[in-house]
Parts: structure tokens; sequence; C-alpha cells
């Protein structure tokens, strides 16, 4: 059964254009929204997205308590793993430069951490080894 609620963040989600990708990231934090709802499907579009992941990411460090106090625990540790698209060692490194801080604070989050930056480290170093061409390929949407 679908969630029409969840399916309308993930559309806001997607949004790539600066000002309402920043909108969409501002309903995280609205008082009058169910964050159970928002986050996944608007942290899963624009992180999965190049053009808006360093925009959530900086989001996330500036605004990580009071999300922290808007979610269950239980939410938490798995944050970075909604950055698994990135696909470079930049990427790696600021996706640890926010979570890492937290990580111990949280069941699991070194971990998921771990398992975070090991994906995105993996990427990067499998195109390294494929040279330039495989992100020819795959065109600007490339991770």
């Amino acid at each position: 059964q679908r969630n029409e609620r969840e399916d309308l963040y993930a559309a806001l989600g997607a949004f790539v254009e600066p000002a309402l990708a920043e909108r969409a990231r501002a309903l995280l934090l609205d008082p009058t929204l169910e964050p159970r709802e928002a986050i996944w499907p608007l942290l899963e579009g624009q992180a999965g997205h190049p053009a808006t992941r360093t925009a959530l990411l900086d989001f996330l460090a500036r605004h990580y308590d009071a999300l922290a106090a808007r979610v269950s625990p239980e939410t938490l540790p798995y944050l970075p793993m909604a950055f698994t698209h990135g696909c470079s060692a930049a990427e790696a490194q600021r996706i640890e430069a926010v979570f890492a801080p937290r990580a111990g604070q949280q069941a699991g989050g070194r971990r998921l951490l771990a398992q975070a930056l090991e994906t995105v480290r993996l990427c990067d170093a499998w195109g390294a080894r494929q040279g330039a061409s495989w992100r020819q390929a795959l065109g600007a949407s490339a991770r």
C-alpha cells in the first residue's frame, strides 16, 4: 500500500533547483509535519542526486541537533546510509566530517557510518580503476 504523503515528500526531495531544494529540506524541521513520514523520502531524494547531496550534508551539519530532537533515536545512526550514492574521496570526507563526531553516541552508529563510507570509497576506487570513461558513459547523473 502506497503512502501518498511519503510520495509527496519524495517528489519534494527530488527538486534540484537550489531554492526549492532548500525549502524541501526545511520541511524536516517543520513542527507541523510528522518527521517519520518526511525524513527518508526527503533525504533519499536529495542525497541520491549529486546536485543536492552537498547542500543536504551542509544542512544536516547545521541542523543535526534540531533534527535529532524530532526523530527517534533509532533513526539517527542510519542517516549516513542515505549518502551511499556518493562516489568520491571528497564526498566520503564530508560524510565523515558530519557524522563521525556523533556516531559513537548512537547504538550501531560507528558501524553504519563505516559501511556508508566503505560504499562511497569503493565506488571512488572502482571509478579510478575504470578511468574517466565510466563517468562519461554514465553522463552527468553519475552517482
